[in-house]
């Protein structure tokens, strides 16, 4: 298996040191199930709750699966995605996890890595729900575009934008991943994470412990817009 792309298990999800947002994971966990999406991609500033989200949807959808619900029938697979990854360590991971042959990726050229990776996660018997915690590290964060030392992954974004995917990817991201061709989102899709509303901000603020009068907490939330992170910083 890869090194430098991170098999394991995500962030804490502990309710009380985040919010729960069960809308939110409902709504995502709703639109990676439906046919015409085989991606998401959440987006947003650093520190916006990105990673807690998809944690949170990784655990609803290990719910719905354990209760024989919903389409994925093998367990999520979640990979934090480091600024070594190329897609040849995605292509290695993936195929591992997924019980396929491994290839021989030094004989194919990027376009093909990317092509294999997607008939990968489209040829299962058990469709699984893969994340990819940190994609941006592939990516020019000012663009979207995958970064020049990373061939193949505008290739890749470009397959699971084309067409359905019996697998469902879910991707975390600062900017918008862009593929190499100026397509419309079709099958890959976003979704902005926003802050928390005023009732979310307070109650985290609540949870760390932080006692001032309601008003003086729902100032603190305002100024903050709802960033997560920041809100967090300012009750430590």
């Amino acid at each position: 298996m890869a090194r430098c792309l991170a098999f394991g298990f995500p962030p804490p999800t502990d309710s009380r040191t985040i919010q729960k947002r069960v809308p939110l994971v409902k709504e995502v966990y709703a639109k990676l199930t439906r046919p015409d999406i085989a991606a998401i991609a959440l987006t947003g500033i650093g520190g916006a709750g990105k990673s807690t989200l998809a944690a949170l949807v990784y655990h609803y959808a290990e719910a719905q699966r354990l209760a024989d619900k919903g389409p994925f029938t093998a367990q999520t697979l979640w990979l934090t995605v480091n600024e070594s990854v190329t897609l040849a360590d995605m292509v290695g991971t993936i195929l591992e996890v997924l019980g396929k042959p491994q290839l021989d990726l030094g004989r194919l050229v990027p376009h093909s890595q990317a092509l294999a990776l997607f008939n990968a996660l489209n040829t299962v018997e058990q469709p699984r729900l893969v994340i990819l915690d940190q994609f941006e590290n592939l990516l020019d964060w000012q663009t979207g575009h995958a970064l020049p030392d990373r061939p193949g992954v505008g290739e890749w974004l470009d397959a699971i934008n084309s067409q359905p995917c019996a697998c469902r990817i879910l991707l975390t991201s600062r900017p918008w991943p862009q593929g190499t061709r100026e397509y419309p989102p079709t099958y890959l899709q976003e979704y902005s994470v926003e802050g928390l509303d005023i009732t979310e901000g307070i109650d985290l603020l609540q949870k760390q412990g932080v006692t001032a009068p309601e008003r003086d907490l729902r100032t603190t939330v305002e100024r903050c817009s709802g960033h997560a992170f920041a809100l967090t910083l300012l009750a430590s």
